[in-house]
């Protein structure tokens, strides 16, 4: 069916924005146009939140919003779930606002715009995380983690966005290869991204790093954001992964226990010695 802005405040139109939603949702006893203006009324202060995050320096706008269905998205011809989530082409940004028992709510779309937007924040930074067509692993990686902080800050963890997006348990539950020194080009629902958004918690609530530094580390490997953040040479997935073993020590049946689903840190590591590390 067709894109449309019947009522949307504005036209639709913000600072930043140009709003969309499938004709499929309106009419009587819809949903739209009350969820997307709901967006639109939230948009500017989450993108605010999002550009600080970059540092207040990348130049993003124009951006096309279009809230589609399931049937309509285009997002899986890039390689993506076709049955929800979100995608960016150009200037086009596509939700698919149809599926999860949640997808009513206007959180779930305000959460799938950081996600999506904040790879076209790295794309306009340059400075590592964006590999030339896409975000890659670590990029993904990132933008899991960007797009869940902006439900723990306010106050979103727990209406079941998390959980149903979580991939931590993807690579726990795997064996557990290393992609903090490899950055394959992947932006799937798998073990490479579990892992990836994982180091990129470690960074943040292991290691102390706030948002704003971890994101202008960027660099062609997350073991290389490590060694910006804290200009140690060493390989940095050892200790990660050990940490992770002592506290995960089966690589099946493990769900982290939330309310983010994504972040186990910290992991106490007082029992943790030299020769643990050895025992890789």
């Amino acid at each position: 069916m067709a894109l449309i802005n019947t009522g949307l405040t504005n036209a639709g139109v913000t600072t930043h924005y140009r709003f969309f939603y499938d004709e499929f949702f309106g009419g009587a006893g819809g949903v739209e146009p009350a969820r997307t203006n709901a967006v639109i009324q939230a948009c500017e202060d989450d993108f605010t939140l999002l550009s600080n995050w970059f540092g207040g320096t990348v130049n993003v706008a124009g951006l096309a919003v279009d809230v589609t269905t399931q049937a309509a998205n285009t997002c899986g011809a890039a390689g993506r779930p076709a049955s929800n989530g979100g995608c960016w082409r150009g200037s086009t940004v596509q939700l698919i606002a149809q599926g999860p028992a949640y997808a009513n709510d206007p959180v779930y779309l305000r959460y799938l715009m950081i996600a999506e937007v904040s790879e076209i924040f790295m794309m306009k930074q340059n400075a590592g995380w964006f590999q030339g067509k896409d975000e890659g692993s670590k990029g993904e990686g990132l933008s899991r983690f960007l797009s869940s902080q902006f439900l723990a800050q306010n106050g979103y963890l727990g209406l079941g966005i998390d959980s149903g997006f979580a991939v931590a348990s993807l690579w726990l539950n795997s064996s557990r290869e290393d992609f903090v020194n490899n950055d394959p080009d992947d932006n799937r629902y798998d073990a490479v991204n579990g892992c990836t958004t994982l180091f990129i918690y470690y960074l943040f609530h292991q290691l102390g790093f706030s948002i704003n530094q971890i994101v202008a580390a960027g660099a062609p490997t997350l073991a290389g954001v490590y060694r910006n953040l804290t200009g140690d040479s060493s390989d940095p997935f050892s200790r990660f992964k050990q940490l992770l073993d002592l506290k995960f020590p089966s690589q099946t049946g493990n769900v982290l226990p939330g309310p983010n689903f994504d972040d186990p840190w910290p992991i106490d590591d007082s029992s943790f010695t030299e020769a643990d590390a050895k025992i890789l």
